[in-house]
This record gives structure tokens, C-alpha cells and sequence, in this order.
């Protein structure tokens, strides 16, 4: 997947960029979500990734999360450096698991 080796070889703008179109196509790809925050937390957009990450949960936990109106997720911002933190480490968990997910696909490439 390219948004996925774009995002590792750190050159996250055209990660973003695939990952915008690729989520034109597929809004219910929580992965894609989580990619795409991981892309916009290392260009420090750290507002945008928690949107991101919100809408990534909320597909993942449907059941769960279902009174998250995505007008709450647009709205919500960094509450500190200790969200910051807890969200980095939740991203690089999911982010990872992605990559193991992907890895076989990756190496037949």
C-alpha cells in the first residue's frame, strides 16, 4: 500500500495525499484514519490527527461510541501534553499493527 510506505519513509504530505483519496473512496477504513493522524502528528497538526484518531475509534467501537456525532469529533482539540502522549502511543500501537496486518502484502510488492 503506497499511503503506508509513504507514511514510513516519513514523507507524510504525500501520505496525507493518498491517504485523502483513498478515504474519498472508503470513509469507514479506520486504518486509513489511523494512518493519516500518525502522518498528521509528526507534521504537528496535532488538532487534525485527534479528529482523526476520534474517527478511527468510533469505527472500531461502533456499539460503544455511537453517540460520537462528527460534529463533536471536529470540534475537539488537544487538552495537553498528556493527551498528546496517551494519543501518540495509542497511534504508534495501531500504526504498528497495521504494518503486521499489511507486512505479507508489502513483501510480495
Amino acid at each position: 500500500m503506497r499511503a503506508l510506505l509513504l507514511n514510513l519513509s516519513l514523507n507524510y504530505q504525500k501520505g496525507i495525499d493518498e491517504l485523502n483519496k483513498i478515504l474519498e473512496r472508503s470513509q469507514e477504513n479506520a486504518d486509513m484514519y489511523i494512518l493519516r493522524a500518525d502522518c498528521l502528528m509528526n507534521m504537528n497538526e496535532l488538532n487534525l490527527a485527534k479528529h482523526d484518531y476520534l474517527r478511527a475509534l468510533k469505527l472500531k467501537n461502533p456499539v460503544t461510541l455511537a453517540g460520537m456525532v462528527e460534529s463533536y469529533i471536529i470540534t475537539e482539540t488537544i487538552r495537553g501534553d498528556e493527551e498528546i502522549q496517551e494519543m501518540t502511543q495509542v497511534i504508534l500501537y495501531e500504526k504498528n499493527d497495521i504494518i503486521l496486518r499489511l507486512l505479507p502484502g508489502l513483501m510480495e510488492d
